[in-house]
């Protein structure tokens, strides 16, 4: 077959009558199981506790005798207090860790946040599935990090270590995630679970009053909407 007989054979099926009616519609059904676990654990930097240990080591290849890289993403100022202390335990249970420290203040709950934390996720190198990120420090931080960990190559697993009130009680155990955008407080979020939440309340002895209040008031604001038992609880203090 010459050049023009191949052309002419291709024009013809172009022009080749479509059926009278091409018009098909079905509906996808999909749903997707959430279950994680919310566990208090006292004493949660004590080098003989494996509970924060064995919260990191999920996903790992269990025939891989390598440390296990993680990347921990830190409040500037929980840095400031706790951090040789999480890095003295990751170092005893043989964690491999990429350290990055973000402001926590509501003023950095934003979209440029989030760019810092996926930027320091590439660098880490993290697998997909089998490399999680931790996130330790208060509402603001677990929001960014869970918005940027369900975000990043269509998301990757994440742990919580709540360290405020209000992150123990709300932020650090729910599934929504997201940052402040424009003149307004969550525009941009996703619901994504953490694969653990960890609370461990000695964490609350090193926070001021404002902290304190803030999270008392998110109590009373749960109780008024959704517990009369905890709303009596709270009148009887």
């Amino acid at each position: 077959m010459n050049e023009n007989q191949q052309l002419s054979n291709t024009l013809s099926f172009r022009r080749a009558p479509l059926p009278k009616s091409t018009d098909l519609t079905w509906n996808m059904h999909a749903t997707r199981e959430v279950e994680y676990q919310v566990s208090i654990v006292r004493d949660i930097l004590n080098l003989k506790n494996p509970s924060l240990a064995r919260a990191c080591a999920k996903h790992v290849d269990k025939n891989s005798k390598a440390s296990i890289k993680r990347l921990v993403v830190i409040d500037k100022k929980v840095d400031e207090i706790y951090g040789e202390k999480f890095k003295a335990y990751f170092l005893h249970w043989n964690f491999d860790i990429r350290w990055k420290v973000i402001s926590g203040d509501e003023i950095n709950k934003n979209v440029e946040s989030t760019i810092l934390v996926a930027e320091a996720m590439a660098e880490a190198g993290l697998l997909r599935r089998g490399e999680v990120v931790i996130g330790i420090g208060g509402g603001v931080l677990l929001d960014v990090v869970g918005f940027a960990s369900s975000l990043y190559r269509r998301g990757i697993p994440y742990l919580r270590i709540p360290t405020t009130l209000m992150g123990q009680i709300d932020a650090g155990i729910g599934i929504k995630t997201g940052i402040n955008h424009g003149d307004h407080k969550h525009r941009l979020g996703t619901y994504f679970a953490p694969t653990s939440a960890l609370i461990d309340p000695s964490f609350l002895k090193s926070l001021n009053q404002r902290h304190i209040s803030d999270g008392v008031a998110e109590i009373i604001k749960m109780a008024l909407i959704k517990d009369k038992h905890l709303f009596e609880l709270l009148e009887m203090m």
